[in-house]
């Protein structure tokens, strides 16, 4: 009886000890109350991260993805293919062109200016994603508790991804907006939105245009059809010729 007793006063204590999961959705409900002390978390948090990034920039060589597109880019401009080319690290474009020619104007500007820049173009990202999370759920209560869920559980992805300058959530941002889009019935803009971030990177979002082929969402293949036209073929060759692009491309093939 003793030991019965003592079985259930530890289990009567352990219940009211709250889970690691209920002490989340706690702070995060709080947080969704309290939404101009969350978006000064947010911002402050996104200013200490931009001086790791800065300073992770200054190191040499530069421990960053960003310094290869910037490299592409150079090549770009410079006639050269952009997959002969490697950074100080030995690090290879391995993207279609379109990346390459669209961050061609950063190449005027002082390295350091494109790394803030780069880490600023991130955190819109970062909080786009966000946004359009929250959106995807008729309750925005919810939706800001499954989001920042997601994104507390996410927190060592996201670091990699600000202080390395890679394309993971820029890339994630036009996911979630392909989604938002194909819940709102904006069908073939969702599809030509997915060809941009198939585009930018194939390995990533492919599945997503798996995902609608087996939906036989059809308005939206066509969608990404056209876009894939514009993206990989029409505007990279008005930028550097048909014949560079096919040359491009087909040394893509061979990454």
């Amino acid at each position: 009886k003793f030991a019965r007793k003592a079985d259930l006063d530890y289990d009567a204590t352990m219940s009211k000890i709250p889970s690691p999961s209920q002490l989340l959705f706690t702070a995060l409900d709080f947080l969704f109350k309290h939404k101009k002390l969350f978006a000064a978390l947010l911002i402050a948090g996104s200013i200490a991260l931009g001086f790791s990034v800065i300073h992770r920039s200054r190191r040499e060589p530069p421990r960053t993805d960003f310094t290869v597109f910037v490299r592409a880019a150079e090549a770009i401009k410079s006639g050269e293919s952009v997959y002969q080319i490697s950074n100080s690290r030995s690090w290879r474009y391995v993207y279609f062109p379109l990346l390459a020619i669209l961050l061609v104007p950063f190449t005027h500007l002082p390295f350091l200016v494109n790394a803030g820049l780069w880490y600023a173009l991130s955190v819109a990202a970062f909080f786009g994603t966000f946004q359009l999370a929250v959106r995807l759920f008729p309750n925005p209560r919810d939706g800001l508790l499954a989001a920042g869920a997601a994104v507390v559980m996410s927190l060592p992805t996201f670091f990699d991804t600000f202080t390395r300058g890679q394309l993971g959530l820029l890339v994630l941002f036009l996911a979630t907006a392909v989604f938002y889009l194909y819940i709102k019935n904006k069908k073939f803009w969702a599809g030509f939105l997915l060809a941009f971030a198939i585009t930018l990177k194939f390995s990533l979002v492919l599945i997503l245009g798996v995902y609608f082929i087996f939906k036989r969402e059809w308005r939206v293949c066509f969608g990404s059809f056209l876009g894939f036209l514009l993206f990989i073929i029409i505007f990279p060759s008005l930028v550097v010729g048909f014949q560079e692009n096919i040359s491009l491309l087909r040394e893509y093939r061979a990454v």
